[in-house]
């Protein structure tokens, strides 16, 4: 974002990239005004510059959270960072419509009521689900039925290299994003579920994580609102 790094930057890579015309770089381009960025360096240096994506944590993904995070602020949007969700309201579902969740707080337990639930906890990593010792499944939030094989044996294969069969499993929902039951019916009316919960799929195998997890997160949030 410094202007001063630009100028250096120009001064010593210029005389080296004579005869060339388009250019690529790390996605490192700025994270305030990284279209500015891009295009005042591309003047200094009289080339196309164009940014090749990074693993994550990367620039990119910084932006368009700022530019999300912005533009949900400018719309209402209420965030409560740092308290983690821990459970459902006990006792307070109104048929097959879900009350809130509970936040653990450094105060204590925290209930927080809604509407409408949007569930992305993430997966085995981020704790949206937890491989028990005894060989079960869970969903950490709501105890939401889990596509999973019976026993830990299963979960792994002996190479390291092959798609794990622990990577696919997750729960199932419907096309409005709503988790089911094994009767393939779906458990609550006004909760919905996104990300790295969902089944089926092995994420890293593909390389389509951050796809699916745009696009169910859209989804998502296109039938709650309605």
């Amino acid at each position: 974002d410094k202007s001063n790094w630009r100028e250096e930057v120009a001064r010593v890579w210029k005389p080296q990239l004579i005869g060339i015309k388009r250019l690529g770089l790390p996605a490192v381009l700025g994270l305030r005004d990284p279209q500015h960025v891009l295009e005042d360096l591309q003047e200094r240096l009289g080339l196309t510059l164009f940014e090749i994506p990074t693993l994550p944590p990367s620039l990119p993904g910084l932006r368009l959270e700022v530019i999300l995070r912005r533009r949900a602020l400018k719309s209402g949007v209420h965030f409560i960072e740092g308290p983690r969700v821990v459970g459902r309201i006990d006792g307070r579902s109104d048929g097959r419509r879900v009350s809130g969740v509970v936040l653990q707080t450094v105060g204590g337990p925290r209930v927080q009521t809604a509407d409408v639930v949007i569930l992305a906890t993430g997966g085995i990593l981020n704790g949206g689900l937890v491989f028990q010792q005894d060989g079960r499944v869970q969903e950490s939030v709501f105890d939401l039925p889990v596509n999973y094989d019976q026993g830990r044996g299963y979960w792994t294969t002996t190479s390291p290299i092959d798609s794990q069969p622990y990577s696919g499993y997750g729960l199932m929902v419907n096309d409005l994003m709503q988790p089911l039951d094994a009767k393939g019916a779906p458990i609550f009316e006004n909760l919905y579920v996104a990300g790295g919960l969902l089944g089926g799929v092995d994420r890293t195998m593909e390389g389509s994580r951050q796809g699916i997890d745009l696009a169910t997160a859209y989804r998502a949030v296109e039938v709650a609102l309605g």
